[in-house]
């Protein structure tokens, strides 16, 4: 009798022992699943972030090519005004040298 009583109480502590250890590989598991989804969130937050980076590099090349525009703009302005002007001189000396 106190065979058999051993012999169950030991089947308990190993029963008891594996049902210990399975939710200790559970909670392993769980963690693994956690860590593994943590790591793909920092890799979109990753891809995320350079999207934005690239997008702002983007959007201040545009800013620069507006800028070189709005300068040739205003380059050819003052090439516009420097022809008038040489014109208008080129007049005035014209009719200087007909009142003369």
């Amino acid at each position: 009798m106190l065979v058999v009583v051993t012999l169950l109480y030991v089947m308990l502590v190993v029963v008891v022992y594996c049902n210990v250890m399975l939710v200790v590989v559970m909670l392993l598991y769980v963690m693994l699943v956690v860590v593994t989804l943590l790591y793909v969130m920092l890799v979109v937050v990753t891809l995320l972030y350079v999207m934005l980076v690239v997008v702002m590099l983007l959007y201040v090349m545009l800013v620069v090519v507006m800028l070189l525009y709005v300068m040739l703009v205003v380059v050819t302005l003052l090439y516009v005004m420097l022809v008038v002007v040489t014109l208008l001189y080129v007049m005035l000396v014209v009719v200087c040298v007909y009142c003369m």
